[in-house]
């Protein structure tokens, strides 16, 4: 009749490699040999796609404007079934996820701050080894309109002769394009200088009354309300 042996292992340390355990009784002896797969390799650096370095968000992009912060997803490839970390350029994680198992892809929401923000990505397989970052891409999100310019000539109630005027005024710092309406409908396009004043000639005017109005548009494309009329 076989001999049942029982025994408990307090501790036990495998070297990477084959190693053989043994436990004895005083006549009997059972021998296992265990061979431990060493994996000290990290994974190559994950690749970003979007959003792409030098992407600019603005205001129409916010999806969820009731929300803090700019909700998008960061998509790219990675080792299959690693851990994918997308961290800002202070070591902030903004989001986190596994790469697919087969293509390595991976799409994971993100959390970006207003202003200028520096991403990049990792990935840590299953045996705890970290890749090296990936290239960090640039991304500017602006969710913020620029204020309404300031016609400042001609000044409102101006009666003149001529049927083409120059409009000139002051706009918001932030401002890359000053567009001009006469009665709703665009006169023309300027750029203020470094002060924020500009200056728009060659605009034509109907005979009788005309209302002119005025609006910005920032770098990241976010377009500011009318002026007040003229």
């Amino acid at each position: 009749m076989a001999k049942r042996i029982f025994f408990t292992i307090a501790y036990l340390t495998l070297i990477f490699g084959a190693s053989s355990l043994c436990f004895a009784q005083p006549s009997d002896t059972i021998l296992f040999k265990v061979t431990v797969l060493s994996d000290t390799t990290p994974p190559e650096p994950p690749i970003l796609s979007i959003p792409e370095d030098g992407t600019m968000f603005n205001i129409s992009d916010d999806n969820d404007p009731h929300t803090p912060g700019f909700q998008t997803i960061s998509t790219g490839s990675a080792e299959p079934n690693s851990t994918v970390t997308i961290k800002d350029g202070k070591g902030n994680i903004l989001g986190t996820d596994s790469a697919e198992p087969v293509s390595g892809n991976f799409n994971i929401p993100i959390t970006l701050p207003n202003g200028f923000t520096t991403i990049m990505a990792t990935a840590t397989d299953k045996a705890g080894n970290t890749s090296l970052p990936s290239e960090a891409h640039s991304i500017v999100v602006d969710l913020i309109a620029p204020d309404a310019p300031v016609i400042t000539s001609p000044a409102d109630g101006t009666i003149t002769s001529e049927i083409i005027i120059t409009v000139c005024g002051t706009a918001d710092l932030s401002t890359k394009t000053v567009k001009v309406f006469v009665n709703s409908v665009q006169a023309g396009a300027t750029s203020p200088n470094s002060s924020g004043v500009w200056t728009l000639s060659g605009v034509k005017v109907n005979a009788g009354n005309n209302f002119l109005t005025a609006n910005a548009t920032d770098v990241a494309g976010n377009i500011s309300s009318l002026s007040a009329e003229v």
